[in-house]
């Protein structure tokens, strides 16, 4: 395989790298990457000058078979103390939006590519200088025509606490796609593939195979299997900022009240009755806030449930040559983790070469769904689905109530409220005072005999 890596003018090749790991995940919009390189033989200052790199902040292109599969910035740098090997670290160019906040404003621009574009003219990151070098901060439209615009009624400012990357998160949900860096480093807007690995070219996918000893040949090591429902809750309520809604309140007498809409969806996934309040950052109707819930809810499921694998040498070249990207599928048994041919996620993939290991691939794999805006996700938990059990819009449905069975029996009648009812109620006597005294501990005594 051939693997270059180059370093502002200077292209060093495989017998320069010693090693080098490039990190990519769907959860973070920067890829990194830590690479050591062996300091090629030079004869005077002025060829050290070339193939030593002490700038900061300069390009770092990392080729596999000659295609891009990472371009960073150089954030770090460190030489030996003998002067011959040089460590550089970094991360993509899309640190930009994640360091750097925003200039406080509002637009008026409903599609998202261009108001995007709008974003980085403003913030001087449209076209910007590295080294000598002028780069470009592009926007790639992964979706098409199918990519919707930002609803009339949702107003688009961005605020004084907002990073440039969360203000594009927060628009990109809206318009139901998913905001990541692709290998040049520039913004992608797309969503999770609909297809595995070489599935457009009709051959036989690649298939990742880890299985029980005795059961046949595994061509992948597995590498752990996680199922965490720590942070996992049953309801997601996502509430509108400042939008109004007119609702029947029966506990107003049955008058109009005026209340924010809202959006509730389940996760069948998980059983105890827990649920979690998000307040939308700026004032939106039910169907925008159904997406940031649904979208709440699959990056949950993505965080809680991974089952990850490493491949290896000969392996590993054909699955790089097969040019896997982020939020492709793959086709997967692992039998550890009782997953039986299905189409994962990829969330996470990591590339690293070293002399002691060789060339290694680590993925992350998640269930299918987790980076899209439905609700019936497939999950490694079968039969398991989500949905939107409540949609408040102005003028529209009776407020919905929650109700849990308590664990206590109540009584079917309430002694206390007659006697405040009382015509000297407002002043009460030291007998009508002893009454509800005996009347509230006769009511803690009845209680506590139906909890037993």
């Amino acid at each position: 395989m051939d693997i270059k890596v180059i370093v502002g003018e200077y292209e060093y090749v495989n017998t320069h790298i010693i090693k080098f790991s490039l990190d990519k995940s769907a959860q973070n919009i920067s890829h990194t990457f830590e690479l050591q390189l062996k300091i090629p033989k030079y004869s005077n200052y002025e060829e050290y000058k070339k193939v030593v790199i002490v700038k900061n902040q300069q390009e770092v292109k990392f080729l596999i078979n000659d295609r891009v599969f990472l371009l960073g910035i150089a954030e770090k740098i460190q030489i030996n103390e003998k002067g011959n090997e040089i460590i550089l670290s970094g991360r993509s160019k899309m640190i930009l939006l994640v360091n750097g906040q925003g200039i406080i404003k509002e637009y008026y621009e409903r599609n998202l590519v261009k108001l995007f574009a709008q974003v980085f003219k403003d913030n001087n990151i449209d076209k910007f200088q590295i080294d000598n070098t002028i780069s470009e901060m592009k926007i790639v439209n992964n979706i098409g025509t199918k990519l919707k615009n930002i609803p009339s009624n949702v107003r688009i400012v961005m605020k004084k606490e907002d990073t440039i990357f969360s203000f594009i998160d927060r628009y990109a949900i809206i318009c139901r796609c998913v905001a990541i860096s692709d290998n040049e480093g520039n913004l992608l807007l797309t969503r999770e593939s609909e297809k595995a690995i070489d599935d457009e070219q009709e051959q036989d996918g690649f298939e990742i195979r880890v299985l029980v000893n005795g059961e046949g040949e595994s061509n992948a090591h597995p590498e752990g299997y996680v199922s965490d429902f720590t942070n996992r809750v049953r309801y997601i309520s996502m509430m509108s900022q400042n939008h109004t809604a007119y609702m029947f309140d029966g506990a107003n007498n049955g008058k109009n009240a005026k209340t924010k809409p809202f959006k509730v969806i389940i996760d069948d996934q998980v059983t105890l009755p827990t649920m979690r309040r998000h307040e939308y950052k700026v004032g939106a109707d039910g169907e925008v806030l159904a997406a940031n819930a649904e979208w709440i809810l699959n990056r949950k499921r993505a965080e809680s449930q991974k089952v990850s694998v490493s491949l290896c040498g000969r392996v590993a070249e054909v699955f790089l040559s097969k040019n896997p990207e982020l939020l492709q599928l793959v086709k997967t048994t692992n039998q550890y983790a009782q997953i039986e041919n299905e189409n994962l996620v990829i969330a996470e993939m990591s590339v690293s070469i070293s002399n002691d290991t060789g060339l290694v691939v680590k993925l992350g794999l998640v269930p299918t769904n987790s980076y899209t805006f439905a609700t019936d996700s497939k999950t490694f938990l079968k039969g398991h689905n989500a949905k939107i059990i409540s949609a408040i819009e102005p003028a529209s449905q009776p407020k919905l109530i929650l109700q849990i069975e308590p664990r206590i029996k109540r009584l079917d009648y309430d002694p206390i409220t007659p006697l405040l009812e009382a015509p000297n109620s407002g002043n009460f006597s030291a007998g009508n005072l002893e009454a509800t005294q005996n009347l509230l501990t006769a009511r803690n005594l009845q209680n506590k005999k139906y909890s037993k």
